[in-house]
C-alpha cells in the first residue's frame, strides 16, 4: 500500500518537512507521483516509525540521567554537609530552646486559630439576625395582606423601588440623505 507525507506526518506527529528528512537520512528511496507528491511504501513507513520511537526514547533517556544525575548528587550532598553543620553545632542547651520556641509557636498558633473561630461565629450570628429581622418584616407584611382580604379591601401593592428593567428612551435616527443636507 502507498503512503502519502501528511499521513505519515500525522502517524508520527511531525511535520510533512520532517518526514522527508527522516527518510533522508535512513537512505530510503523516495519516489513522487505525477502531481509532485512523494509516496512511501509499508516498509518504510515501518522504518520511520522505528527510527523516530528510537529518537524520542534516546532523547527521554538523555535528557534524565543527566538531569538526575548532576542535580540531585549536588543537593543531596549539600544537604547532607547542613544536616552534619547543624547536628555538631546543636548542643543540649540549644535543643532545649528550640523545643520552647517551638512551643511558644504552637501555643500563638492556637490562640489564633480560636480568635479566627470567634470572628467566624460572630459573623454567622449577625448574619442570623439580619436573616431574622427580614423575616420578621415580611411575616407583618403577610398579616397585614391577610387583614386587607379579609376585609375585602383594595390591595395596592407600591414597589420598594424602581424596576431597573425600565427602559430607556432610544433618540430617534435621522436618514442619512437628510444628515447629509442638514434638514
Amino acid at each position: 500500500m502507498e503512503y502519502k507525507t501528511p499521513f505519515i506526518a500525522k502517524k508520527l506527529g511531525v511535520s510533512p518537512k520532517a518526514v522527508v528528512r527522516i527518510a533522508q537520512q535512513l537512505n530510503l528511496t523516495i519516489e513522487k507521483n505525477k502531481y509532485g507528491h512523494f509516496i512511501f511504501t509499508q516498509e518504510d513507513v515501518d522504518q520511520m516509525l522505528e527510527h523516530h520511537r528510537f529518537q524520542i526514547e534516546q532523547s527521554q533517556n538523555s535528557q534524565s540521567t543527566q538531569k538526575a544525575s548532576s542535580n540531585e548528587v549536588e543537593e543531596v550532598e549539600e544537604l547532607k554537609t547542613q544536616v552534619n553543620t547543624i547536628v555538631q553545632n546543636i548542643l543540649p542547651n540549644d535543643f532545649e530552646q528550640l523545643a520552647d520556641q517551638l512551643n511558644t509557636i504552637t501555643r500563638r498558633l492556637d490562640r489564633m486559630e480560636e480568635q479566627m473561630q470567634d470572628k467566624a461565629n460572630d459573623v454567622v450570628t449577625y448574619q442570623l439576625l439580619q436573616h431574622r429581622r427580614e423575616m420578621e418584616e415580611m411575616l407583618e407584611r403577610i398579616q397585614k395582606l391577610e387583614a386587607a382580604l379579609t376585609k375585602e379591601e383594595p390591595i395596592y401593592i407600591t414597589p420598594d423601588s424602581k424596576p431597573t428593567y425600565e427602559r430607556e428612551k432610544k433618540p430617534k435616527r435621522r436618514k442619512m440623505i437628510f444628515s447629509i443636507f442638514g434638514l
